[in-house]
């Protein structure tokens, strides 16, 4: 039962790491820079690409 209990860990851990729609981040054009949102569920097929569960904003000024 260990096993499957570690097996089932490892393949969660790998799925998450590997990026597969798990965290997503999402860049747009500003007026005067870059706004990016990195979170969870960035599923391009969905919409645009824009996570459903935001947990980081960052802004670039002066970055096109």
């Amino acid at each position: 039962m260990h096993k499957a209990v570690a097996l089932a860990l490892v393949m969660a851990t790998a799925f998450m790491v590997s990026g597969c729609a798990i965290v997503g981040k999402h860049s747009v054009p500003i007026e005067g820079g870059r706004k990016t949102t990195v979170g969870l569920l960035a599923i391009e097929g969905i919409g645009d690409g824009y996570p459903m569960l935001p947990f980081y904003t960052s802004v670039d000024l002066g970055k096109k």
